[in-house]
């Protein structure tokens, strides 16, 4: 979410002049789901094809657990995607990030599917009403 140089900031900090600095910060809240192999933590196959990263188009795509096999790319790890996306609130941002993660496939994914949920304001019951 940080939209200012990173590098300028660090030469900031050790130049002790950070308050001098910008610092520009997306204000849209993001959700991250990691795709995961089956088996992680354990034990789990590796060399299984990933399709469907170039569907993605609203939403980052980080590669962890992956590796290049000829023209292909497979998984390599426990951890092997993680999908970033925002939106204006922590319920766009969850949906956004959801629809995409169901865009990317390999045999064995897996994910949760509870990420951000917990973090959805819920109606609170009071006296004449919610709130």
């Amino acid at each position: 979410r940080l939209r200012s140089d990173l590098l300028d900031l660090f030469e900031g900090i050790a130049t002790g002049t950070l308050s001098e600095r910008h610092v520009d910060v997306d204000d849209r809240t993001a959700v991250t789901v990691v795709l995961a192999s089956e088996g992680y933590p354990g034990g789990h196959e590796k060399g299984r094809p990933i399709v469907g990263l170039e569907l993605v188009r609203e939403a980052f795509v980080f590669q962890a657990g992956t590796k290049t096999l000829g023209e292909d790319l497979v998984t390599d790890g426990g951890r092997v995607l993680s999908v970033t996306s925002f939106g204006k609130d922590i319920e766009h941002a969850i949906a956004n990030t959801y629809k995409s993660a169901a865009l990317v496939a390999f045999e064995g994914r897996m994910f949760r599917s509870d990420i951000g949920h917990d973090l959805v304001r819920k109606p609170t019951l009071v006296k004449g009403g919610a709130s």
